[in-house]
């Protein structure tokens, strides 16, 4: 994931609440990477993998059901990752819970110290079920409106029913969108970072962020922006050179003044990670 930074919207924002969060504020340099749905009810190899590299990212960003796989729920995953001191991103869609479900969720993270969270706010659409395509869609809350909902209970510290909360949740909450979806500026306007569903073609990315950034010019200028590419281990120096070559074009693209380090950067060693995503942290004041 390619990502400008920094992190400060309009809208009023909490405290900073993660290390994620603390960094971005603060103009860093930060990396991040997407596990692969875990398809087993034993997550103890899979964790000591990533602890076992987490010199290399800042995050973990945990999956919910995606592409329709039934695998560990991304809470789950996460608790897992706090319990061995890496810090997660949890994603949350409205698509497969309703709002009962999903606001006990929400405390939940709140009460197992969990504060990095991830909106899916893509179009739910029977493909989205993979090969659970026979599901049931439930969507009782879209994406604008989940992130509404966390808004609501983090700053006004009420249920959708108006019940109060005793003790509110603390999120840093983000937006995860389709760069080939157009979404309204207010359906994003209280997320504090915005991250990308994967896209394989270069030409594509970059034709569609184009388009992103003409219709969200302050958007972007006010959050960091995750572009997320597939994490490809490749097996030839060529092949290599083919693929930071691809990277080095979409960074150009992104931030064209070439001012943050990852415009520079080689990605050779960030490629030890496999089946995620990256992204590099580029220090940029405004679009041009």
């Amino acid at each position: 994931m390619l990502q400008p930074v920094k992190d400060q919207s309009n809208h009023l924002l909490i405290n900073q609440t993660s290390n994620l969060q603390r960094l971005w504020d603060s103009d860093g340099f930060a990396l991040t990477i997407q596990l692969p749905p875990l398809l087993t009810a034993d997550a103890s190899d899979c964790v000591k993998q990533v602890v076992a590299q987490a010199h290399k990212f800042d995050a973990v960003l945990t999956a919910d059901a995606p592409d329709g796989a039934v695998a560990v729920s991304s809470l789950a995953m996460a608790v897992l990752l706090k319990r061995a001191g890496i810090e997660a991103v949890v994603q949350i869609s409205g698509r497969d819970r309703n709002r009962l479900a999903l606001q006990g969720d929400l405390l939940g993270l709140g009460a197992l110290g969990i504060h990095n969270l991830l909106i899916d706010m893509r179009s739910v659409t029977r493909a989205s079920f993979g090969q659970n395509a026979d599901a049931r869609f439930v969507t009782d809350l879209n994406g604008p409106a989940l992130l509404a909902v966390v808004v609501r209970l983090r700053d006004e510290g009420r249920f959708i029913s108006g019940a109060s909360i005793k003790k509110p949740q603390v999120f840093y909450a983000g937006a995860f969108i389709s760069l080939e979806e157009h979404m309204q500026n207010e359906a994003l306007s209280s997320a504090q970072f915005v991250v990308t569903a994967p896209v394989n073609d270069v030409q594509r990315i970059i034709a569609a962020f184009a388009a992103l950034r003409a219709s969200h010019t302050d958007l972007l200028r006010n959050r960091p922006f995750l572009v997320s590419l597939p994490l490809i281990t490749y097996s030839t120096g060529e092949s290599l050179e083919a693929g930071e070559a691809d990277i080095q074009q979409i960074a150009t693209f992104i931030c064209p003044r070439q001012c943050g380090p990852c415009c520079s950067s080689s990605f050779k060693n960030d490629r030890t990670t496999s089946n995620g995503y990256y992204s590099r942290c580029q220090r940029r004041k405004a679009l041009p």
